[in-house]
């Protein structure tokens, strides 16, 4: 309860019992029991900021900023990658991405990059990312880290609906989904979007696009 002390939670996700916080500036992943308020460390030091997988204690992150889970494991923000934390044990993995090296890359987990993801929803097979630096929405398969560009145009602020390359975002910083459409924050242009989401993606953007396709691949139409 009131003895507990965070600093700067940002990404909050729970599952009726616990409630799995993500204190930013103390680079750590908390457990907080719903029922009584006792707050206690999942995974990384407080004080110790890093990149290191590992369990519990000996795992490191960079800039935790938001949380989603499925009762089994838990899905990071953390800078420019996604971790994957174990519930049960704490361990870390880093799914995709890397925390310290931002960018733009679709592709198989390592290879793939981001520039600060800001939020994250999952719908169990795959996780949807707020893509804040690259002004673009994300989707990561869960199985296997793979990620592909749902929507917008990397390193193309606007604000613009439409398929796939065709949408446009301005500092997309949240997403939020009900198995059937996805709701994205676009926090610089003051609005939220609503996305169709597809059962797959087809055509994914090459990594640095130069220009729009006439016409959008079969991804996400947003309005």
């Amino acid at each position: 309860g009131s003895a507990a002390q965070f600093q700067s939670p940002n990404g909050i996700w729970g599952d009726g019992t616990t409630l799995y916080v993500c204190d930013t500036l103390n680079f750590t992943v908390r457990k907080v029991s719903i029922a009584t308020g006792q707050v206690t460390t999942l995974a990384g030091t407080a004080g110790v900021r890093g990149d290191a997988d590992g369990v519990g204690s000996s795992a490191q992150f960079y800039q935790p900023l938001d949380i989603w889970g499925d009762g089994v494991f838990l899905y990071v923000a953390d800078a420019s990658a996604i971790r994957k934390v174990t519930i049960a044990t704490g361990e870390v993995q880093t799914l995709s991405g890397s925390p310290t090296n931002a960018g733009y890359a679709n592709g198989p987990g390592s290879q793939a990059r981001f520039s600060l993801i800001e939020g994250v929803w999952g719908d169990g097979v795959n996780l949807f990312v707020a893509d804040s630096g690259n002004d673009v929405i994300r989707k990561v398969s869960l199985e296997t880290g793979t990620v592909t560009t749902l929507a917008g145009l990397p390193l193309t602020s606007g604000n613009a609906y439409g398929r796939g390359q065709e949408a446009r975002f301005d500092n997309p910083t949240d997403v939020a989904g009900n198995g059937s459409a996805i709701f994205i924050i676009d926090r610089m242009n003051s609005d939220i979007k609503q996305g169709t989401a597809p059962s797959s993606l087809t055509n994914a953007p090459p990594s640095v696009p130069a220009t729009p396709p006439s016409s959008g691949p079969a991804n996400s139409e947003i309005r």
